[in-house]
């Protein structure tokens, strides 16, 4: 959906895509999201993402027609889990993301 967006900026999508996918593999070892359906932890994975990329174009979350109470708790656990994985999560990262995030945290 976002690369279909008007002016949709590529390489924020594919970092996003990157990182979202590195949260969401810290999430399978973790029991207390598995009460979420997978398109809600992709999404919210996404959005995670785009907040700690600092993207400038973020995906709008609203489209998943998820409520926004639900989407805000999952959002709120996933920053807990990276939170409490700071030191797991960029051995599961591309090194170019990896160095972005390390970058930020700073």
């Amino acid at each position: 959906m976002r690369m279909e967006a008007y002016e949709a900026d590529a390489w924020e999508a594919n970092s996003a895509k990157a990182l979202a996918k590195g949260v969401a593999e810290l999430s399978l070892a973790d029991y207390a999201f598995n009460k979420y359906m997978p398109s809600l932890l992709a999404i919210c994975c996404l959005g995670l993402a785009d907040q700690m990329l600092q993207h400038q174009k973020p995906l709008d979350l609203k489209l998943s027609d998820y409520p926004e109470g639900v989407i805000q708790d999952c959002l709120d656990k996933l920053h807990l889990l990276v939170s409490l994985n700071e030191d797991s999560l960029p051995l599961v990262l591309p090194p170019e993301i990896s160095d972005q995030c390390l970058h930020l945290e700073k």
